[in-house]
């Protein structure tokens, strides 16, 4: 029976040896990684049932980012315990520089040294492997920010490259931190810890000296909308005339932060900057977070989060106490607010090829002790139309002078447009769109009958600023001397050039400061009146007379030819 028991021992320690051998050219895929495995493994080496008869005694931990963008990133290992090969048997020690943090995790302070089987029986007595990892990791982050001279020692990854670092060391029981920056619009992912050598979860029996973890980088964003009266959506820009109401929404993802960053302090602040050609309405400036990932939005406490307008041209939005109020709370922030195009808006492409733009610029912290916030930043475009009318003759290509116009909305004739008479740079008298402002106040000078320029070069030419992406109806009023006064309204379609206007391969706008055209005829001579107008009364008079003659006609024929 004796023998028996020495022989299944024998055993076991040449079947483990086997395991381990296999398991130095082991990688272990990232769905297989869990945390409660790392403390498992831990358990297990500290309960002394790990054989090693191999000389090696040193790891691989690679790291796998969700994102194969997120370059740049260094990860530390924080060594908790020491892992030792002793007489074919693995065995858990103690760092000098690690036994304070232990001492505080075990409750020891009565000056006597936390054991290997103390934080043992802490792990197993305090519940949950799973939970005792994220136990453990906060109270070393802690320890951290309340002992920097007391850190174990730090062993740094590779720096990432396409969402890939790994870390080499020797066998150890570690917290693995994000220390170094990253880039491209990612914060610092949660801190972990990771068992050098560790179980395999499928496989208990089968130790990996070399696996993969995979902390969670989470990517912040910030995106701009608008929409225009007249709209039902938000987009990244839209058209309107001087005078309309856009509203504009501002989204950003709340990060989830690690309690290291929490306890470093956390910058997070949206900064939104107005264009000169918008004028917002600051009672209509709100906030609301979500805690769905943004399917709904709730009104956010004004303690939290209050945006604030600082009267020219900044929106300031910035969160009171992040990590005590948002983190682990919300995931999203909206803030809305309306405003309405104003008389400096840019007309098309007058100065700048991206319109009346605002863009918002969020500031947030990414990493723990950085000292400047990392930004992202979006923005929307509000266009509004010009238009000239050239005044010809009927050959096409004579310009004429003296016309007059009236513009409306809508096809029946309603809807007639004011305008403000201004002279623009070009020395080219030009009509723009009054604003209701404007319109309200009696000591702006405003129009509805615009008259075509007689100015040398310029002879002949209308222009119309501040005007909606819609169809418009022109009334001509008064005809150049000489010509014909048309009698219907003249439908003019103002939209952007298919071809000029947008960017090659999107439909995104970009303006140039080539102006849509409409030309006009008038003609000379007898102007046949159309259908409707005066000239069926003239037409029908004739025919009653021609008719009234032929009957007279016959009366006395007929009265001839009875004599």
């Amino acid at each position: 029976m004796l023998k028996s028991k020495k022989l299944k021992r024998v055993f076991s320690i040449i079947m483990t040896s086997v395991f381990c051998m296999v398991a130095f050219s082991q990688t272990m895929h990232a769905d297989k990684y869990a945390l409660n495995g790392t403390i498992d493994s831990a358990l297990t080496i500290m309960d002394s049932k790990t054989g090693w008869s191999s000389s090696v005694d040193t790891g691989q931990i690679d790291i796998d980012l969700q994102s194969d963008s997120n370059d740049g990133a260094i990860f530390t290992a924080y060594k908790l315990l020491d892992i030792d090969n002793v007489n074919g048997m693995l065995e858990v020690k103690i760092p000098d520089k690690a036994q304070p943090f232990w001492n505080s995790y075990t409750g020891k302070t009565s000056g006597v040294d936390a054991t290997v089987k103390d934080i043992k029986n802490k792990i197993k007595t305090e519940g949950d492997a799973a939970g005792q990892s994220s136990a453990i990791i906060g109270k070393f982050l802690t320890f951290m920010g309340t002992n920097p001279t007391e850190i174990p020692d730090g062993t740094p990854s590779t720096s990432a490259t396409e969402g890939k670092a790994q870390i080499t060391t020797d066998f150890g029981f570690y917290a693995i931190l994000q220390t170094g920056a990253p880039v491209n619009g990612f914060i610092a992912s949660a801190p972990v810890l990771a068992c050098l050598p560790m179980q395999d979860p499928d496989d208990d029996t089968t130790w990996l000296s070399k696996f993969t973890i995979v902390p969670k980088d989470d990517k912040i964003s910030v995106e701009k909308k608008v929409h225009a009266s007249d709209e039902g959506t938000f987009e990244d820009e839209t058209i309107t005339n001087i005078g309309d109401r856009v509203t504009y929404e501002i989204i950003a993802k709340l990060p989830k932060y690690g309690t290291d960053i929490v306890n470093d302090g956390i910058t997070y602040s949206l900064v939104d900057t107005l264009p000169n050609g918008v004028t917002i309405n600051p009672s209509s400036l709100k906030a609301q977070l979500s805690n769905d990932d943004g399917a709904s939005y709730t009104d956010a406490d004004t303690g939290i989060v209050n945006p604030q307008y600082d009267g020219t041209s900044t929106i300031t939005a910035s969160i009171t106490d992040y990590g005590a109020n948002i983190n682990n709370q919300y995931d999203h922030i909206k803030i809305t607010y309306e405003a309405v195009l104003n008389e400096n808006a840019v007309i098309e492409a007058e100065t700048n090829v991206n319109g009346n733009m605002n863009t918002v610029t969020l500031k947030y912290s990414a990493y723990k002790g950085e000292l400047n916030p990392a930004e992202a930043t979006a923005d929307a475009k509000v266009y509004t139309m010009g238009l000239d009318i050239q005044k010809v003759g009927e050959d096409g290509t004579t310009a004429l002078a003296g016309a007059e116009f009236e513009v409306y909305k809508n096809s029946d004739g309603t809807g007639l447009i004011q305008f403000v008479e201004a002279i623009g740079v070009d020395g080219i008298q030009r009509y723009r769109v009054a604003t209701p402002d404007e319109i309200a106040n009696d000591a702006v000078t405003k129009v509805t009958t615009i008259t075509v320029t007689e100015n040398g070069a310029n002879k002949g030419k209308l222009m119309l600023d501040g005007l909606n992406d819609t169809t418009y109806y022109i009334k001509e009023t008064k005809a150049p001397t000489g010509y014909n006064l048309p009698e219907n309204l003249v439908p003019v379609e103002v939209k952007p050039d298919d071809t000029s206007d947008y960017k090659a391969g999107s439909t995104e706008l970009q303006f140039d400061q080539n102006r849509l055209n409409k030309v006009i005829k008038n003609t000379t001579g007898i102007d046949l009146p159309v259908t409707g107008g005066i000239g069926t009364i003239i037409f029908t008079v004739i025919g009653l007379l021609l008719m009234a003659g032929a009957a007279y006609f016959l009366f006395f024929s007929r009265k001839r030819n009875a004599k």
